[in-house]
């Protein structure tokens, strides 16, 4: 069996290849995520640490009783079935002390719970299995050895065959996977009592790219214009923007088409953004990818708003030299 690695939100481990991400939800604070295939089912949650925290073992009594009450609304009013705690013991996930435990309900499903103080969560992962047997245990075993739930550098988001970093105070706002395409956004804030910065990024990609662009696929400017440009000006809340083919540059083996603009606009508060738009075709996965970040400064109309150029192209040069499309 084949594991890839995954990652979203701030957590990072390897699921078996054959997993689909079927559901997701939330944000890095709270959230969640389903991996689904004909013979396991793998959810994990995440919450914010309560004020007055309680041991993991009463979290998991609360998880439990939580769990007794949706499986009594799905068989009846009247069912009297309660649930069965199998096994309960100590672990270790990453670098924390967990708890885990085997629940009896129509199927033995798995947990893994623990306090993250680096991150501030409860984590818990949940395993299903149809039939469990050692296929089962290799792939509890995985998932959980190479579990990240913090790290000191920037976040791995990796999914769906393709992968990048952005630096971990950029909060995913919005994503939408859909048939043949896929988009993200992160955006990131600082706020002092003059100046207000917000990094966004936009990720995204179109399947098929042959077939679908077959007359434009091979000129990413003229796709760029054809395809995309009024969807990016919506996503950014701008009517038009008066982007700049930029020097080529390379990812991996793939030709870049780079645009760059500006744009500044308000009254009593001042805003300049920069923009730089990545775009490629990637023949390996024959998907097109399209990469935005706009990095906007607002201060009072009395206070300079350059652009800090060191901070922005940080970002930027991350995001690209992170990126695998294939």
């Amino acid at each position: 069996m084949d594991f890839i690695e995954f990652g979203w939100n701030g957590l990072c481990f390897e699921i078996p290849e054959e997993a689909r991400f079927t559901r997701f939800g939330g944000d890095a604070k709270r959230g969640h995520f389903i991996f689904e295939s004909d013979d396991f089912l793998i959810e994990g949650k995440w919450e914010p640490i309560p004020k007055r925290r309680q041991s993991i073992s009463s979290v998991a009594t609360n998880l439990i009783e939580k769990m007794g009450e949706q499986y009594d609304k799905r068989r009846g009013r009247f069912s009297t079935r309660a649930l069965k705690i199998l096994e309960k013991r100590d672990a270790r996930v990453f670098n924390h002390d967990a708890l885990f435990m085997v629940v009896k309900e129509q199927a033995d499903e798995r947990f893994y719970l623990w306090y993250c103080d680096e991150s501030s969560r409860v984590v818990i992962i949940r395993f299903i299995f149809n039939t469990f047997n050692e296929t089962s245990r290799k792939i509890i075993k995985k998932v959980i050895e190479s579990f990240e739930c913090h790290r000191e550098g920037p976040n791995v988001w990796s999914l769906l065959n393709f992968r990048f970093e952005a630096p971990k105070d950029m909060y995913l706002t919005d994503a939408k996977i859909a048939v043949g395409r896929a988009r993200f956004a992160l955006v990131g804030k600082k706020l002092s009592s003059f100046s207000e910065k917000t990094s966004t990024m936009f990720i995204e990609y179109y399947s098929m790219a042959n077939v679908v662009f077959e007359d434009s696929f091979n000129n990413l400017d003229d796709w760029f214009k054809k395809n995309y440009e009024k969807d990016l000006y919506k996503q950014l809340k701008k009517r038009r923007i008066k982007f700049q083919l930029a020097e080529p540059r390379k990812l991996l083996t793939h030709d870049l088409v780079l645009k760059e603009a500006v744009s500044k606009a308000g009254m009593t508060w001042r805003n300049t953004t920069a923009y730089t738009n990545a775009t490629w075709h990637c023949p390996e996965s024959n998907r097109i990818y399209t990469v935005t970040l706009a990095f906007n400064i607002s201060r009072p109309v009395f206070l300079k708003r350059k652009i800090p150029e060191t901070e922005y192209m940080n970002v930027l040069e991350n995001l690209l030299s992170s990126f695998k499309c294939h």
